[in-house]
């Protein structure tokens, strides 16, 4: 298995456990069957954090990959474009289009040309895929946020509640009159 192939392999596998781990996640805040505990909503979001980091050193060594990448092709292209131009003008000084040479670099680099465009798109693509789902793990933050912000809204009209019962109850309670002696 060659280092491409083997990349290719590690970046698959990072992204099914990412949307593995989502799916955990979201499948434990919507299954219906059970009511869920504020101590799940704590669980999700304490573990939700090693998750997002996780995603976000992905996101940046894709990203520095894809710039490697294009930085690459960009000097070896100037380098083909070079050498046609040269091979075009010969020792002479006349003018050659930018097109001319331009076509004359794709034909003599056809299949290496295409290769690096292929490996170019390729880390594109899992730049922007990494990217985008950051930005849905970062939208499923807001979600537990909320989530947690509404438990604890609800604990605390609980305690209150009960606070309200135990007066009523000391409210309720026959209070004993003194009679006055004369």
């Amino acid at each position: 298995m060659t280092e491409e192939e083997l990349n290719k392999d590690n970046y698959v596998k990072f992204v099914m456990d990412s949307i593995s781990t989502y799916k955990a996640y979201t499948d434990r805040l919507t299954k219906s069957d059970v009511e869920l505990q504020p101590y799940e909503v704590q669980y999700i979001l304490a573990h939700y954090q090693s998750a997002k980091m996780g995603l976000l050193s992905e996101v940046f060594r894709q990203r520095r990959v894809y710039k490697m990448l294009e930085r690459n092709f960009k000097s070896w292209w100037n380098s083909c474009l070079l050498n046609a131009k040269k091979s075009l003008t010969g020792e002479g000084k006349k003018y050659v289009a930018v097109k001319d040479y331009t076509v004359q670099a794709e034909e003599n680099n056809k299949e290496a040309y295409q290769q690096k465009q292929d490996e170019l798109a390729d880390a594109e693509e899992r730049y922007e895929f990494l990217k985008a789902l950051k930005v849905d793990w970062d939208s499923f933050q807001f979600t537990l946020q909320t989530l947690n912000d509404n438990m604890k809204s609800e604990l605390r009209s609980l305690t209150l509640d009960r606070y309200d019962s135990s007066e009523q109850t000391q409210e309720n309670k026959p209070t004993r009159i003194r009679q006055q002696r004369d």
